[in-house]
Formats: structure tokens, C-alpha cells, sequence
């Protein structure tokens, strides 16, 4: 008998809710709002995905110190992508980070990683990461590993035509080769904007 009462009363309660909902939905609505409640403010903004996203880019390339300024075969001081990436015509990209590893001869240091482009002006421009100390490579003798990261923001401009971004590896001495080629590889990441 207990449990019939019990199945009535539920029965009518749901019966109350659907005609509440059905003949004042704006209450059954206020009702819902009031247990849902979404709080974006200046401070909290909605999460979103940045147009800028959507155009983003990351190019990562490696190079071997066995190609002399004259591109034959032979030991250098230079490891070099020419181009290293193309910047589309009527695009300018945002650089925003520059990461670079590279394992050279026991003995020799990196001088610098060189990045060059064209800036949205027209005029070149360098830039020249300080790379780490040498530390002695665990897993090849005779070799040491030496890197660089940065974040920063830079442009460069992909003019009428398009231009390239050039990457230079320079160590202080020739590397020599052996069974294992000293390289280096270097990484790019950024986002492309139309040219205005």
C-alpha cells in the first residue's frame, strides 16, 4: 500500500513539472538559468581559438657541417638551409620562437645560430642566437651537443613574391668527418598575417 502512495506521488509530481513547463515556460526556464550559470567577464573571457592559430607555422630542418662555402663535399665551419622557409607572397610571418640542437666535434663550441630574412621595410635582417655551452655527448664519443631556444617576435615579409627565412649554423673550427657527420637542426614557429 505504501509503495502505491509512493508511485502516485512521484507520478503527480512529474505531472506538475510537464504542465509547469508546458503552460509557464518562462519560469521552467528561469528555473534551469538559475542552476546554470555561465560567468564570462573582462577577467575571465570565453575560451577561444585565436585567428592567428590558424594560420600557424612550424618549420624544423637539420644540415651537415660536410658542405664548404663552394657546396662541395668537405669539412666547414658552417652548416646552412638556404631557404630554410619560404614566406608566401602578400604574407608577413610572425616569428615567435627559434629552437636549435646541434652535435659537433669534441672540442669545438657553436658560435652562433644565424637566422637572415627581409623585414616588412624591405631591409635584411639578422638575427644571431647565443647558443649554450658544449656539453660532452652521452650516447656518441668524441661528440658534444650544444643548443639554443628564444622566444621573441620578429617579421619577416614574403613581399610581392615571396622571400626566404636562411638558417647558418657557425662553429668556432672545420668539423671533421667521420663515421658520424656533426649537424645541426633548427626550428621556426610562428604565425603568417596578411600583408597589408
Amino acid at each position: 500500500m505504501m509503495l502505491k502512495r509512493t508511485l502516485w506521488f512521484v507520478a503527480a509530481l512529474a505531472l506538475a513539472a510537464t504542465l509547469t513547463g508546458l503552460l509557464a515556460p518562462n519560469a521552467a526556464h528561469s528555473l534551469v538559468s538559475a542552476l546554470v550559470t555561465v560567468g564570462n567577464t573582462p577577467a575571465q573571457p570565453v575560451p577561444t581559438v585565436a585567428t592567428d592559430a590558424q594560420t600557424a607555422f612550424v618549420v624544423s630542418n637539420y644540415c651537415y657541417f660536410n658542405y664548404n662555402s663552394s657546396g662541395s663535399t668537405g669539412p666547414s665551419d658552417n652548416c646552412q638551409l638556404n631557404p630554410f622557409y619560404s614566406v608566401p607572397a602578400g604574407k608577413t610571418a610572425v616569428i615567435e620562437s627559434a629552437t636549435g640542437v646541434c652535435v659537433l666535434n669534441a672540442g669545438t663550441t657553436m658560435r652562433e645560430f644565424q637566422v637572415g630574412y627581409y623585414g616588412p621595410g624591405g631591409g635584411y635582417a639578422q638575427l644571431s642566437l647565443p647558443p649554450s655551452p658544449g656539453i660532452a655527448s652521452p650516447a656518441l664519443s668524441g661528440f658534444v651537443v650544444t643548443s639554443t631556444a628564444q622566444n621573441f617576435k620578429s617579421y619577416a615579409s614574403g613581399g610581392a613574391s615571396g622571400t626566404a627565412i636562411n638558417f647558418v649554423g657557425w662553429s668556432s673550427h672545420f668539423e671533421s668527418l667521420g663515421t658520424y657527420a656533426p649537424y645541426c637542426w633548427f626550428t621556426l614557429s610562428g604565425y603568417l598575417v596578411a600583408t597589408p
